[in-house]
């Protein structure tokens, strides 16, 4: 099963996009179901950074961020309806730039990885 998923507002690691879901694998015995999500979008991410630092030449500038475009993807488990296994990686160009410092184009990667603790960790 596939299906297509709008993202109108950008989120904490994606921008207004499109996601494509697909179900990867059921385990009906222990109630599991495995998600691929794969999308991309364009614009900030939800509480992007206008200005970062960076160093060149062994000197410090602060530059303002533009974000161009991103993709992504990644795997999720539901567990019961509980999300027992969430990864996701994110790669995005950006364009970086002050008086300074000049122009430079960027990529950036992002990923998240959540994972249910075993029993006796808890």
């Amino acid at each position: 099963m596939v299906w297509k998923v709008e993202l109108p507002v950008p989120w904490e690691l994606g921008p207004p996009g499109t996601q494509l879901i697909s179900v990867v694998q059921t385990d009906p015995a222990n109630h599991e179901v495995m998600l691929r999500r794969e999308g991309s979008g364009d614009e900030a991410f939800a509480n992007d950074q206008k200005q970062i630092k960076v160093k060149k030449d062994g000197k410090e500038y602060t530059v303002d961020v533009t974000p161009g475009s991103a993709h992504w993807v990644g795997y999720t488990i539901f567990q019961n309806g509980i999300t027992v296994s969430d990864e996701l990686v994110v790669t995005r160009s950006l364009k970086i730039s002050s008086k300074e410092f000049g122009l430079a184009d960027i990529s950036e990667r992002q990923f998240t990885l959540l994972n249910l603790a075993p029993p006796d960790l808890l």
